[in-house]
């Protein structure tokens, strides 16, 4: 095997004398470890011998078995450098890309001995730069040169931005009123915030939903979403509500509850709109050579949970007290 000759290799396993399962047998020879501590896939892979690894790999060779000294088959490839033999190993999808041994990972192994083109590859594959080896050290920890620690940081930060995930946010339909720019006229309008396309949808009518949009907003354009309260020339029976956007809309609810929901759900959506927003951004820079696509976004696997707010008139509409006490609730974007 060291001279890399595949035709000797499978003229050996052909002559082994074995009555039934021969495959099962030839697996048991591939993976047994001799009085060297390693076993056959460990010297193939050491060695770089691509053709060899892909013949053991056609018996379903166990690519996770160690070393007596510690080393799985994935590790040695990463060791020498072996970025074909490596690429086989991981397309096999059977060798534990995070397997923890004396010699830390896979990731550990490339960041100390082996060239940038090898951590990328690991990485690639979802090799784990946070697991730390047996002396509690982390693969940067170990990175021999600057390119291969900006590879892992890189990685690093990706993990580290994935963590926080914003959850889904649900389809909001319902009514709110607008107050008008001039003596304050408060009109009813049917709104439809779809975090699915990015959009808080303002309707004259109900009737006009979907086809008649008086305005479309999109999440991503909102700064802020808050309570706020009655100025002196307000109607203070409507608990009210700000979304900034260009400039400061003013939204109104007959029901404090109802006001409370609809900031919540916005804000959800808006923080939503913007975490998927950058997450587009980061995957299309990844993309070269491909256009950035300009349409409508739609970022959902499954469209989102739909649901209604209703805002029934309080009986003896004008009485309620001002709304002096409101929570404030607000986001603001950057």
């Amino acid at each position: 095997m060291k001279d890399n000759n595949i035709e000797k290799v499978k003229e050996i396993f052909d002559s082994l004398e074995v009555q039934e399962n021969k495959e099962q047998q030839i697996k048991k020879v591939i993976d047994h470890l001799t009085e060297t501590g390693w076993n056959l896939m460990h010297w193939a892979c050491y060695g770089g011998h691509v053709q060899i690894v892909k013949l053991f790999l056609d018996y379903d060779a166990n690519l996770n078995i160690e070393t007596n000294d510690g080393w799985t088959s994935l590790q040695l490839a990463a060791f020498k450098n072996h970025i074909e033999v490596a690429k086989t190993l991981l397309a096999k999808k059977t060798a534990d890309l995070n397997q923890i041994t004396t010699k830390g990972t896979a990731l550990h192994v490339a960041a100390k001995n082996a060239k940038p083109e090898m951590v990328s590859l690991l990485l690639e594959h979802k090799a784990d730069p946070e697991l730390k080896d047996e002396q509690n050290v982390l693969p940067l920890e170990v990175a021999s040169n600057d390119k291969i620690r900006e590879l892992i940081d890189a990685a690093l930060k990706r993990k580290a931005e994935d963590k926080f995930k914003p959850p889904k946010p649900p389809i909001v339909k319902g009514f709110m009123f607008k107050r008008g720019t001039y003596f304050g006229k408060m009109n009813q309008r049917f709104m439809v915030l779809d975090p699915d396309e990015g959009t808080l949808i303002r309707y004259k009518h109900k009737e006009d939903y979907p086809n008649k949009p008086k305005e479309i907003i999109p999440l991503k354009s909102i700064e802020g979403a808050r309570r706020m309260k009655a100025g002196p020339l307000y109607d203070k029976s409507f608990y009210y509500i700000q979304i900034l956007y260009q400039k400061r809309y003013i939204y109104a609810c007959y029901n404090e509850e109802t006001a409370n929901q609809w900031v919540k759900y916005i804000i959800q959506a808006v923080v939503y709109a913007n975490y998927q927003e950058n997450k587009l951004k980061k995957q299309e820079k990844n993309k070269s050579g491909k256009e950035s696509s300009k349409e409508t976004y739609n970022y959902f696997d499954d469209p989102s949970e739909e649901i209604t707010i209703d805002d029934p008139a309080p009986a003896g509409k004008g009485s309620q007290k001002p709304d002096d006490k409101c929570n404030i609730l607000e986001i603001s974007q950057s």
